[in-house]
């Protein structure tokens, strides 16, 4: 019998620590108005005077659902919330517009059964082909229109064909420069992103120019630089849609018109860059859709056409004022009221609603993924002809040419801080190229959808009564950056990462 007490006794205490860590006592947890369990985030840092919250939905799924931020703290404004520029780049509005016929893709179910077909149909590309019906695919509806285009210059890499009326409202000589500056372009294009498909066995891609506005009857289509038409690699006619089956680039002569000045600006900015910019979506498409892989996502591609751009040019001076003005309304130097504040308020990087935003945030990360890969352009090509065109395609690259990261988490949390901190080198850089500057939300944040973020100027206090653990979504990250260190939340501690 006492034997038996003894055994008990022994037993007692082993029994309440494992009570204690089962339901768990801490004098650091709260509940919040929902009944959650909220902890306190540890080894909180203790002092400094330049202090922001970045708080991270690090999901890549695009088509995600958002997220609890958990409860945040008040923002103040940051010192280049209220930042104006005297100018901006020709073409801002244009160059927005210039995708405007989108969600043209060619649907997967389509995709291979039609492929083979497409060669028979295309002109007889014997060298001596002048003139041909070109197909024009006009708005959402898919409405067909049809002119006549004249073949005006035959160069290494291309042949370019203008509407009939309009042929030789440019000299020989200017047709000349186009095509000679697209075939220099071409070898810059093809070892950065990879040959197209030629799908017309012609060797070379066909650049066709007439009058979008004209055609359609839609005046509006004056400001569509151009585009390119996933449906012209394949023979549709069985499901009757009519295509060009060939490798064609839309081009809209008659872009920026005035009658008034009486020029044409197929030379000019930004009809020179859409070029480059549709050329990216053409190569993407054939050697994805057409060679029966997964669709790139629409925030990639967008990403790698604008690529393009700066690869053939220059820096996009005009996606980085966008990206800090954080306004969709063209005249937004004017009229700073008149904005959308979609950046400052969280908008998915992946989330493609084909707005100034998203060609801006996709630009930029496509940027910040080249140099965290040492500036490697071939990375576009690498993700153009890998298995995966999402998220997880891009992570590949990333992760095998940088050890700083590990996952999409490490690539979309480090590219929205670097926006932020701007730093010299590292995860946290960008380059001289590209000046940034972030906004305090102007609303209330609750929830965050798939790769988007908000940064909130506070104080060390502040966010520490605000911040805790437990509320916020599974994708949710909290990073702190504190007189330029810079925080994460690992093992609910806050830990220093530079």
């Amino acid at each position: 019998m006492e034997m038996k007490m003894k055994m008990n006794k022994s037993w007692f205490l082993p029994f309440l620590i494992l009570l204690v860590l089962a339901f768990g006592v801490s004098c650091d947890e709260t509940e919040d108005a929902a009944g959650t369990v909220l902890e306190d985030i540890a080894d909180f840092p203790t002092s400094g005077t330049d202090v922001a919250l970045v708080v991270v939905n690090t999901s890549g799924d695009a088509e995600g659902t958002a997220e609890d931020t958990g409860d945040l703290p008040v923002s103040r404004a940051f010192g280049g919330a209220t930042k104006k520029y005297a100018s901006k780049s020709t073409g801002t509005f244009q160059q927005a517009l210039k995708d405007l016929p989108s969600g043209k893709r060619v649907p997967r179910s389509l995709q291979n059964s039609s492929r083979a077909d497409a060669r028979a149909l295309t002109p007889s590309w014997n060298g001596i082909t002048e003139t041909y019906d070109h197909v024009y695919q006009y708005g959402d509806e898919g409405v067909i229109k049809t002119t006549t285009v004249t073949r005006v210059w035959t160069g290494t890499h291309c042949y370019i064909f203008c509407q009939n009326q309009f042929a030789s409202k440019l000299s020989s000589a200017d047709w000349k420069t186009l095509g000679d500056q697209f075939d220099a372009n071409y070898e810059k294009m093809t070892a950065a992103f990879g040959q197209p498909t030629d799908i017309d066995v012609n060797g070379k891609v066909v650049i066709t120019y007439f009058d979008m506005a004209g055609l359609t009857g839609d005046p509006a289509m004056v400001d569509v630089c151009g585009y390119f038409y996933g449906g012209d690699l394949y023979d549709l006619s069985s499901y009757d849609m009519k295509t060009n089956c060939m490798d064609v680039i839309n081009m809209n002569f008659t872009w920026g018109y005035s009658a008034s000045v009486g020029t044409y600006n197929v030379l000019k900015e930004p009809m020179v860059t859409t070029l480059v910019h549709e050329f990216e979506h053409l190569i993407n498409e054939g050697n994805r859709n057409y060679k029966g892989k997964t669709m790139m996502d629409t925030w990639l591609d967008e990403g790698l056409a604008q690529a393009a751009e700066e690869l053939c040019y220059t820096v996009l001076s005009s996606r980085i004022e966008q990206f800090n003005a954080d306004s969709d309304y063209p005249g937004y130097e004017d009229d700073p009221a008149a904005t959308s504040y979609y950046i400052r308020n969280g908008n998915s990087l992946v989330v493609w609603d084909q707005d100034y935003a998203d060609y801006a945030m996709s630009y930029l990360f496509m940027q910040y993924a080249r140099l965290q890969c040492a500036g490697d352009t071939t990375i576009y090509k690498s993700l153009i002809e890998g298995e995966k065109g999402d998220y997880s395609g891009i992570t590949s690259i990333v992760t095998k040419a940088n050890s700083s990261f590990s996952s999409f988490k490490d690539i979309v949390r480090g590219y929205y801080l670097a926006n932020y901190v701007q730093a010299q080198s590292g995860v946290y850089a960008y380059s001289a190229d590209y000046p940034l500057t972030v906004s305090a939300p102007t609303k209330e944040i609750g929830e965050l959808l798939p790769s988007s973020a908000v940064y909130l100027k506070s104080d060390l206090s502040s966010i520490e009564e605000a911040v805790k653990l437990g509320a916020q979504g599974e994708k949710i990250e909290y990073a702190l950056v504190v007189d330029g260190a810079v925080y994460y939340v690992e093992n609910g501690r806050w830990v220093k990462k530079n």
